[in-house]
């Protein structure tokens, strides 16, 4: 295995890591400006009040897209199971 394949490797380890954590950080970061500018605008500064919703927002998202997000994961590993026996 060249040093290109091993940058490959890297290269869609981290692509793949952009399509699993990406919509999950942009959506509770999203949640998260959102509520501390209801908090700001009414000053009711509670931590539940901006825990509940992300938790909310995550096990949704989760049980929706959960699915996709495994597939994707296991097709990049059989792609690199795929390579190791093409590599032999």
């Amino acid at each position: 295995m060249s040093s290109i394949d091993v940058w490959n490797i890297v290269a869609d380890a981290l692509v793949l890591c952009g399509y699993i954590a990406g919509p999950i950080l942009l959506g509770i970061g999203a949640i998260g400006i959102a509520i501390s500018v209801l908090q700001a605008l009414t000053q009711v500064h509670e931590m539940t009040l901006s825990f509940a919703p992300k938790l909310i927002f995550l096990v949704l998202f989760l049980y929706s897209m959960g699915p996709n997000m495994s597939e994707r994961f296991g097709a990049y590993s059989r792609s690199l199971h795929e390579r190791a026996i093409d590599g032999r």
